[in-house]
């Protein structure tokens, strides 16, 4: 039916559109419609298509595939790096979570999978292996990097003169009068 068809890529601009309006930020008064309009698409796609042609269904289908490993994914993600020392409080717990999370949606990848042939796991297995190696060079070099960098020391700060030229700019683009020190 043509009208299933309209609500499923309707429902994927209001998606994409939702997601772009919300990654504008708060200085934007147009960020928040952004969470609306992706609740609207999501609500849309899952809950209103009823008789799709193939096309949109096979597009509708793949779709939900993803989110049926790609959500937890994302979630293992987040609790993996909030969890970690770097983007958040360092917590165990929360590490394993996440690793288990993710393991979990690999676990559900595959299982949708599971007419694999010998050959799709080799080439599979190289990929893994190019990609772990590939991260294992960018850590070498990366700490390679910081380690032969070092410190460097601080600039030393505004001499006299150039104090009174920044303050004189900044009074005259930002329109001050220079006499409230």
């Amino acid at each position: 039916m043509v009208v299933d068809e309209a609500i499923l890529w309707s429902s994927l601009v209001l998606l994409a559109a939702g997601f772009s309006l919300h990654r504008m930020g708060p200085s934007f008064k147009r960020s928040r419609f952004g969470p609306p309009l992706a609740l609207l698409g999501i609500a849309s796609f899952v809950l209103l298509p009823e008789k799709l042609d193939d096309a949109e269904s096979e597009v509708y289908n793949s779709i939900i595939a993803l989110i049926k490993w790609g959500a937890p994914l994302v979630l293992g993600a987040i609790l993996v790096l909030k969890s970690s020392s770097t983007y958040g409080e360092p917590s165990s717990s929360g590490l394993l979570l996440g690793w288990v999370v993710i393991a979990i949606s690999w676990i559900i990848g595959y299982l949708e999978h599971v007419s694999v042939s010998s050959i799709d796991v080799i080439g599979a297995s190289s990929s893994l292996l190019g990609i772990f190696l590939g991260i294992a060079l960018v850590y070498t070099g990366a700490s390679f990097l910081d380690r032969s960098i070092g410190l460097e020391s601080y600039s030393d700060p505004l001499s006299e003169e150039e104090g009174e030229l920044v303050r004189a700019i900044l009074l005259r683009r930002l329109g001050g009068d220079g006499h409230g020190d």
